[in-house]
């Protein structure tokens, strides 16, 4: 039986490899900060690490590291710049140069020699600063913009077409392997450092996690963002991310630990998450951790899980209790044109128009208001078209299962009343959607938003009377919608005005009894 090694933390104190080797982002993976790569470790584990170290790549990587300004000198304003240049021009002996600390000291011995060395040197570094400035800026354009690695694979040589009068782009060389190093050891410890000093400095802050799955690396992966005060706003920054296996509640709680080992614990204010169980359980867990681990460390505020989540996943639940089969019908649409270029074509010459299905979401349920509309839109092109394939023989009709359920719905006269009821509950529940989708703090108005939002939809087949006298949040949670006795009579439930006017219609035309109105 195969099985891959995993990267062992212990690794980074051996002298042999704690000045090239990092952990990577996959457990089985290590990385060479030299060769700004990834060492599979496989099955050989440590000796992976030494046969890397033993190649040619790594020893040339080695031999040709050079020094390279640190990433404060590409952040600095305008005015800090200016200070740093009339400090440098009124400078008349010995002038220091900023180099890492882990470049050669024969530089800086160099430096001691005499005016005429010092200035030479100092012109060969300004010139080299210019050219890294840009390969930075460069590295932080393709980050913004995200570009891909290999997208900077011959960008110097576009840089000399467009510029032949530049010097700096003459020098300019920044391929993949270069970006790659620049973003992952330059930029991105950079603005780490800077964000976990913010945090440290903040009042409070709060903590959100999200698991994935990531099909890269065919794990699990939790990242972790990090929201707090800073000056007169409130900032939400990503942190880092974890990979996993397994995520139970136990090994959760474990990563989440490793996210948070460089910000002080104190001043954790508040966990957010979605809804699933191991959540609640990690939540748990993490505050009886805390618990132990210092009694005095102060009492995390629980607020509950994601309200978005909690909204989609309702008007979910209430769109699968009709038993009108919308999720179906609206997925199926979809799928019937979707890669069949055949099917889009037919439909085309049959109906005469280019507009089709839009794609159905299974976990944004509101957001499916869209996929409402523009199924609305073209379903008597789609029952046409129905017509047309049912007109020629089975063995050019098509097998599939969205075929088979789009020709069921299209003998239903009522589809296009349970699209409006669907779209017109929707819409009621989106306002509140738009409003919370946003980093700004909105916690202190949460409870008057869901009490108004939950008043509104009640109100549509709720007595009067009854919703009158539950005049606070705690009366309405506890108002039993089951209860009949609290209904509303079936003509007067609020189905909108457009599915209403429709059935009227359909009742007008005898397309569908009393009884079949009564009981949609």
């Amino acid at each position: 039986m195969s099985y891959s090694s995993k990267f062992n933390q212990d690794w980074l104190k051996v002298p042999q490899f704690s000045g090239w080797i990092m952990k990577h982002e996959s457990p089985f993976k290590a990385y060479c900060k030299l060769c700004c790569k990834a060492i599979e470790l496989s099955n050989m584990g440590k000796r992976a690490l030494t046969s890397h170290a033993d190649s040619k790549g790594h020893k040339r990587a080695a031999s040709s590291r050079h020094t390279s300004t640190k990433m404060e000198q590409f952040v600095k304003t305008e005015k800090e710049r200016s200070v740093e240049s009339k400090e440098e021009s009124s400078t008349t002996e010995t002038l220091t140069i900023p180099l890492p600390p882990d470049a050669p000291s024969s530089s800086h011995s160099s430096q001691q020699e005499g005016p005429g060395t010092s200035q030479q040197l100092l012109q060969t570094y300004l010139k080299g600063e210019s050219v890294l400035k840009a390969e930075v800026l460069w590295a932080m354009k393709s980050v913004l913009s995200h570009f891909s690695f290999r997208a900077s694979a011959d960008i110097g040589g576009v840089f000399q077409n467009m510029f032949p009068d530049s010097a700096i782009a003459k020098k300019f060389a920044c391929r993949k392997t270069k970006v790659n190093y620049l973003i992952c050891f330059g930029i991105a410890p950079y603005f780490k450092e800077k964000l976990l000093h913010k945090v440290k400095e903040a009042e409070c802050f709060t903590v959100s996690f999200d698991e994935a799955l990531n099909k890269d690396f065919q794990t699990e992966q939790m990242d972790v963002n990090v929201r707090y005060f800073y000056e007169d706003r409130v900032v939400t920054q990503y942190l880092n991310s974890q990979f996993m296996g397994h995520t139970t509640a136990d090994e959760l709680l474990e990563n989440l630990k490793s996210s948070l080992a460089q910000v002080n614990n104190m001043k954790l204010l508040q966990i957010s998450m979605d809804g699933p169980r191991v959540n609640w359980k990690l939540l748990s867990l993490l505050c009886e951790d805390r618990e132990k681990q210092d009694a005095d460390l102060p009492k995390l505020l629980n607020i509950g899980s994601c309200g978005l989540h909690v909204i989609h996943g309702a008007f979910c639940t209430g769109c699968k209790a009709t038993e009108w089969k919308v999720e179906g019908v609206l997925r199926s649409l979809w799928y019937l044109f979707h890669d069949s270029p055949a099917r889009r074509d037919d439909f085309k010459q049959v109906t005469g128009t280019t507009v089709f299905p839009l794609q159905f979401c299974a976990t944004r349920w509101i957001e499916d208001s869209r996929v409402a509309e523009r199924a609305l839109e073209i379903w008597p092109n789609i029952e046409k078209y129905i017509k047309h394939l049912l007109m020629q023989p089975k063995s050019k009709q098509p097998m599939s299962a969205s075929y088979s359920t789009i020709k069921e719905a299209s003998k239903d006269v009522l589809v296009p009343a349970k699209l409006q009821v669907f779209l017109y509950i929707s819409k009621v529940l989106k306002p509140f959607l738009v409003k919370y989708q946003t980093d700004e703090p909105m916690v202190m108005f949460l409870s008057e938003d869901l009490y108004e939002m939950c008043v509104k939809l009640m109100h549509k087949f709720v007595k009067k009377s009854v919703l009158d006298a539950a005049d606070t949040v705690y009366k309405l949670a506890n108002l039993d919608v089951l209860d009949k006795k609290n209904h509303k009579a079936p003509a007067d439930i609020d189905i909108g005005f457009a599915a209403k006017s429709m059935l009227g219609n359909l009742a007008r035309s005898k397309s569908v009894s009393d009884r079949g109105i009564l009981e949609f």
